[in-house]
């Protein structure tokens, strides 16, 4: 395990941040596999009825993965302050509220799938596909919860090591999988979520193990599940709040893919391949956040401010340095790539899916300065501007909806989150820097 709260804080962020990369590299690889092997095995209506889900299942999953990053921000906190019978309390409370709400969010998402597809405004012939390969995808959301809840308890206590070992493992075997199900087996797109499916159950039951036989500090007992209304009521306000500024950032892709799906089939094809491209591009920016926050979290715990914005000032040098490496990319290989994924003899879906990456990957940079900024707030406790943000982005893609695209078509679609992030980032960037001096005042 690691102490975040002594060392050189940019070493500290990179060796941390690099296991949590790979990690979320592998983890992509889950629906890149899919998408690339039903697009060139099953072709382009395929591609755009899995592309039409990934939005709902980013939003529903997103929820999970958010809900359990914000419960162990009080497990980094007080691991940070060595207080380990309450961090122990922390772990138990996770494990019983993530899987709660994850079994609740399972069923009603089942229930109201195909509602929610038409009021998306999905393509009539494409939802038939949508449906089969979502329901899986939903009918297996636990196993999505438990790697990501145990992965986010190691990261708390400064191992990003071994979910990214056992997450390779499951990457491997998920692309097996994709090829046996979906090239041999006569399983269509439901193949593709059953490989999916199945790959995640290892990586959860290999970090389980891990947990059991190696983190001590991790095993809970009878007495640490008696965590009281107290620590309930804490664990909900910062998990809950967390999973509410990851949700209401996809609520905002929902809408803002409802008006994709108004634009026809090529389009929504090369939307779901341009957009795996920028997921991909993103990660490294998400991964320096997500360290950030457990970094700043650590050392907010103890009580250590001025290491905090050591940390910000870290996670901006990385995240800049990475924003010109992603710009340079999209410049001179954005269509080979796209071609890898899509199918390369549609010119039209080429094009968009190129317009969508040239405009939206140069503003990296104010990305960058929002998205480590909202999870340091997050690790310190400071939840409203962040929820706050987050629900200015999901106005701003209503807004999208309702002028720029019916009067720019895909082009509006393109330039809506570079303008969010931007007003966003300033926004975020303001409150910090008023924080940081109250900080600071009380240490003096």
């Amino acid at each position: 395990m690691k102490k975040l709260t002594e060392g050189n804080p940019l070493t500290l962020l990179i060796t941390f941040a690099i296991p949590i990369l790979l990690g979320n590299i592998f983890q992509q690889l889950y629906s890149m596999v899919d998408i690339i092997i039903v697009s060139k095995t099953l072709g382009t209506t395929a591609l755009a009825g899995v592309g039409a889900t990934q939005s709902i299942s980013g939003l529903i999953i997103g929820f999970t993965f958010g809900i359990n990053s914000g419960f162990t921000i009080l497990t980094a906190q007080y691991y940070g302050a060595g207080k380990i019978k309450e961090m122990k309390r922390t772990v138990a409370a996770t494990l019983v509220l993530s899987l709660a709400i994850t079994i609740f969010l399972s069923v009603a998402s089942l229930y109201f799938i195909e509602d929610i597809f038409v009021f998306m405004n999905t393509p009539r012939h494409l939802i038939p596909i949508a449906v089969s390969y979502i329901s899986v995808i939903f009918y297996g959301m636990i196993f999505s919860t438990l790697y990501n809840m145990f992965a986010a308890i190691l990261r708390a206590i400064g191992n990003s090591v071994a979910p990214l070992l056992f997450l390779v493992i499951s990457a491997v075997l998920n692309i097996g999988l994709d090829y046996l199900f979906v090239c041999v087996l006569p399983f269509g797109v439901e193949g593709a979520a059953y490989a999916t499916v199945l790959s995640q159950a290892i990586s959860a039951l290999l970090c389980f193990l891990y947990i059991i036989k190696k983190c001590p500090e991790l095993h809970i007992s009878r007495e640490d599940f008696d965590f009281g209304w107290s620590l309930t009521g804490k664990m909900l306000s910062t998990g809950l709040s967390m999973a509410m500024m990851y949700s209401i950032v996809s609520i905002g892709s929902v809408i803002l893919q409802s008006g994709i799906n108004g634009l026809g089939e090529t389009t929504i094809a090369a939307h779901t391949t341009a957009r795996k491209l920028l997921e991909m591009l993103m990660m490294p920016l998400t991964t320096v956040s997500a360290s950030v926050s457990t970094f700043s979290g650590q050392n907010y715990g103890a009580g250590l401010y001025d290491r905090v914005h050591k940390g910000v000032k870290s996670g901006f040098l990385l995240g800049f340095a990475w924003s010109t490496l992603a710009t340079l990319i999209v410049i001179f290989f954005a269509e080979p790539l796209i071609v890898l994924i899509g199918e390369e003899t549609d010119e039209g879906l080429i094009r968009l899916a190129s317009r969508y990456l040239h405009i939206s990957v140069p503003f990296f940079y104010g990305l960058t300065v929002l998205v480590v900024l909202r999870n340091v707030l997050q690790g310190m406790g400071r939840r409203i501007l962040p929820l706050f943000v987050s629900g200015t982005e999901l106005f701003g893609k209503v807004l999208a909806i309702r002028f720029l695209v019916p009067r720019y078509a895909y082009t509006g679609v393109c330039i809506t989150e570079p303008i969010i992030w931007v007003a966003d980032a300033a926004l975020v960037l303001l409150y910090y820097l008023i924080l940081r001096r109250k900080l600071r005042q009380q240490v003096l």
